[in-house]
């Protein structure tokens, strides 16, 4: 018997590896994938700039995206872990400009 290894023809799918308090990313919500893997669980898909990058959900990040509607441009900040869990703040853009106060 000979084995091949078989290749993937789709590009490769981006995740994103936060490693210290702090480490942050930004998109627009594009996508939320649900039933991923074998866990069956939920990844967002952010659009960072015309790259796709994917981020696996938690408990907490799922608390926090239920705000957020697909095409709001979002940033998701790694806060450190919590006992058996890791933490998240999400920041929305609301789309408000800023102004200067007139005199």
């Amino acid at each position: 018997m000979v084995f091949k290894k078989i290749e993937s023809n789709s590009a490769e799918i981006n995740y994103w590896k936060f490693t210290k308090i702090g480490d942050s990313i930004t998109g627009k919500l594009k996508d939320i994938e649900k039933d991923v893997g074998v866990n069956k669980s939920v990844v967002y898909v952010l659009d960072c700039i015309g790259i796709e990058v994917r981020v696996w959900d938690n408990t907490v990040l799922a608390d926090r995206m239920n705000h957020v509607k697909i095409g709001d441009l979002i940033q998701i900040i790694y806060t450190g872990k919590k006992k058996k869990y890791y933490t998240f703040d999400v920041l929305v853009d609301d789309g408000q400009q800023e102004t200067t106060p007139s005199n």
